[in-house]
């Protein structure tokens, strides 16, 4: 398996491109933006994208998906029924997926926005907005933020210390440096 990191410099966030070695059928998760460099990494590894993952649909996240689905025959998957006009076919938590190639789990984790969702492959998780680098998604109230944390808590952090995290925004980390400095998962702090 490859996996690139994209950072969109117009829309400030990361998106994920997964594929198999030898190229062929690959995983687009949370396009912002297409450029130029991400249709080169795409290309230059012999990937066809036919599956794009929304983690929820901010446009600084799905942007990207108008074009790419003029470029590719590619289906759209997330936890809404819509990104702009295109239907997305919905993935449900507790249920494995495959995708492009990949066994791909779905965490269903509410507080930044209504649709937020994790997907995970192997020990890889993308959590758009909902986990960051020692921080947590912004939310509209500290109801959805308690929500948000105690589900994070409860469905997240018991996955192994090896798990990779990689949010929207920010650098990459584990979840064993998020449960041990993420201010958000230490007792005694709101």
């Amino acid at each position: 398996m490859k996996l690139f990191c994209h950072y969109s410099t117009t829309c400030f966030s990361n998106c994920y491109l997964l594929g198999p070695e030898e190229g062929g059928d690959a995983l687009l998760i949370d396009p912002g933006s297409l450029d130029s460099q991400l249709l080169q990494l795409i290309e230059k590894n012999r990937f066809y994208v036919n599956s794009i993952l929304i983690t929820h649909a901010h446009d600084n996240h799905v942007k990207a998906v108008k074009t790419l689905l003029k470029i590719y025959d590619a289906k759209l998957y997330g936890s809404m029924p819509y990104v702009y006009s295109f239907p997305l076919t919905r993935l449900y938590e507790n249920q494995t997926y495959t995708l492009s190639g990949f066994a791909v789990e779905i965490f269903e984790i509410p507080g930044h926005s209504a649709d937020s969702v994790i997907y995970k492959v192997n020990d890889l998780l993308f959590t758009g907005d909902v986990l960051l680098a020692g921080s947590i998604g912004i939310t509209p109230n500290s109801y959805t933020r308690n929500l948000m944390i105690n589900t994070l808590k409860n469905k997240i952090l018991p996955l192994p210390d090896k798990t990779m995290v990689f949010p929207g925004h920010g650098p990459i980390t584990t979840l064993k440096a998020e449960r041990s400095f993420n201010p958000n998962f230490l007792e005694g702090i709101p």
